[in-house]
């Protein structure tokens, strides 16, 4: 947007998320030539509005909260896609183990699965290492099967709002689902595109989260993410290498809450 005006200073994102009137959150986004009144002018707007504000300091793909949310959805697909785990264990394991408000397949279901698609497909365009499309949701979007406004999905809506067991995600390990979103908080954190605090209270504020990607993190212990993804990058690829500032948490024994430090300091 900004390469078109003369006045590429003046330009910034705001990303307001759906729907806009109830949703907590504005991310603005620093562009390339964003100039510093330019960004506190719109920082100053989100807040006139009643909004919280987390500033992207950099225009990356999916700027923050999609950037984690879209490992999210696509690794839960990549689980099923792969044959480990079925759609309702997932889901359970996603609500019930970790605690999230939804489920990543219900989820895709409510936000439409050609949306899911085709926010994917363009992240994936921008930023090949942002995310791994799993061929699930092309898919599911050729067939017609679009989710709640469809009938149905990965679940069947046609008789209401689909129920997930307790039970069914009780022997399924979450971690391995979640690494990737905690890698890709970490790869935001490194490279100085949003602070810690911003991308927890991103994903608590955007998308309901009870706990911040980085806390959750820290809870499960980074040593466990880093195992995770490392068993996953030799069976799947480089994809799931471990970010480099996980990899020195954990060499520096900073693993989370059990070493009393780890994105957050806990002595």
């Amino acid at each position: 947007i900004a390469s078109a005006t003369s006045r590429p200073d003046k330009a910034v994102g705001m990303h307001f998320f759906t729907p806009p009137a109830l949703r907590p959150l504005v991310e603005v986004v620093r562009g390339e030539k964003s100039s510093e009144n330019t960004l506190r002018l719109a920082v100053s707007l989100a807040k006139k509005l009643g909004k919280k504000v987390i500033v992207c300091r950099r225009d990356v793909a999916g700027f923050i909260v999609n950037r984690i949310l879209g490992p999210v959805l696509h690794e839960a697909a990549w689980t099923v896609y792969r044959g480990e785990a079925a759609v309702e264990e997932v889901d359970s394991a996603i609500v019930y183990r970790v605690g999230l408000p939804i489920g990543a397949f219900r989820l895709a279901d409510y936000i439409g699965i050609d949306t899911v698609y085709m926010a994917g497909k363009a992240t994936s365009e921008r930023d090949p290492a942002a995310i791994m499309l799993c061929p699930i949701f092309e898919e599911y979007y050729r067939k017609g099967l679009l989710g709640q406004k469809t009938g149905r999905g990965f679940y069947n809506w046609e008789k209401g709002a689909p129920a997930v067991s307790r039970d069914a995600g009780e022997k399924l390990d979450p971690i391995p689902i979640m690494a990737p979103a905690v890698n890709a908080a970490a790869w935001l954190v490194r490279n100085k595109i949003a602070t810690v605090k911003n991308v927890d209270l991103g994903v608590k504020l955007g998308l309901g989260y009870p706990k911040g990607i980085l806390e959750l993190a820290d809870e499960w212990g980074l040593d466990r993410i880093v195992l995770a993804l490392e068993e996953k990058r030799r069976k799947y690829g480089d994809y799931y290498t471990p970010d480099p500032l996980l990899a020195r948490m954990v060499n520096r024994g900073e693993t989370g809450v059990d070493a009393g430090k780890g994105f957050y300091d806990y002595k």
